[in-house]
């Protein structure tokens, strides 16, 4: 899972376990994607965490907390990394139901520990998502956006560097959506089914899964 180099601040943090808080989710909206020369649009999310126990020590950001953050396909297919990544987050399985019902925004605010090593390319990357005991707060304000439920004020309060990232749907394709429920289910069905390819009711949760 590749993030910027330093996360935009020129600091690459140390292979290592740490100590995380969830301070985004951010949809994408649909973006292009090539692969073996097959052209595919997916639906992406942005996931970003910051590190309060690692300090950047110089530069720009010097004092602040370090962050790292990962796109996923917005997909809880079971073959789907974001699936995958969620539950070993939350430390057991989704049942199918829980995973067709779980809402993405549950996790903004949740700590977690990440394991983070640096690859060949001199990119941070994530390997792996566990729970975190205890929790830690965030010193970096929590941004979610939705581009179905579009709010301008929500998207102005993005950096411009996440603004960039997202395709907004059109105002056309916005009232498609808001007129007809079934066109947000054949999307997702279509989605689902392209991780497939590729790669309910929600059971009340123990206390210490975190969501």
């Amino acid at each position: 899972m590749r993030a910027p180099k330093g996360s935009g601040s020129g600091f690459e943090i140390p292979d290592g376990s740490y100590g995380a808080v969830c301070i985004m989710v951010i949809d994408c909206g649909m973006q292009e994607s090539n692969w073996d020369g097959n052209t595919t649009f997916k639906r992406q999310i942005y996931v970003r965490f910051e590190l309060p126990e690692v300090t950047i020590p110089d530069g720009e950001y010097a004092g602040k907390s370090a962050g790292i953050g990962q796109r996923y396909t917005f997909s809880m297919h079971k073959k789907s990394n974001l699936r995958r990544d969620l539950q070993t987050w939350r430390g057991r399985p989704f049942t199918d139901a829980e995973a067709e019902g779980f809402d993405i925004l549950s996790i903004v605010g949740r700590s977690c520990t990440l394991q983070v090593f640096m690859n060949e390319k001199g990119y941070n990357n994530i390997n792996l998502i566990t729970p975190y005991s205890g929790s830690l707060a965030a010193s970096e304000p929590i941004l979610t956006f939705d581009t179905e439920d579009f709010v301008q004020a929500q998207f102005d309060a993005l950096p411009d560097w996440i603004q960039k990232k997202i395709n907004l749907p059109s105002a056309e394709d916005r009232q498609m959506a808001s007129e007809y429920d079934d066109v947000q289910s054949r999307q997702y069905a279509r989605e689902q089914n392209d991780t497939a390819k590729t790669t309910g009711q929600m059971d009340d949760f123990d206390d210490d899964i975190p969501f």
